[in-house]
């Protein structure tokens, strides 16, 4: 969407849509913040990062293997 905001969809086992919960997703559910600054999003079978406008890298969901860029997976 051009609005800025960022929505996810699909299994949601383990945080991967960013909702604040880990229930499916059948629709477009919105990224909990509301944040109007994303800018663009890259998505795994488990896990997401997106890029905000001001260039910070945000990850969530499965972690096993450090996919998220945090440190050691866990």
């Amino acid at each position: 969407r051009n609005t800025g905001r960022l929505y996810c969809w699909g299994e949601g086992n383990r945080g991967p849509l960013g909702n604040g919960g880990t229930g499916n997703a059948s629709v477009p559910t919105e990224v909990a913040g509301g944040a109007t600054d994303w800018k663009s999003v890259s998505a795994g079978s488990k896990w997401t990062c997106a890029i905000k406008t001001n260039g910070t890298l945000w990850c969530w969901g499965r972690d096993d293997f450090g996919q998220l860029g945090n440190g050691p997976g866990g």
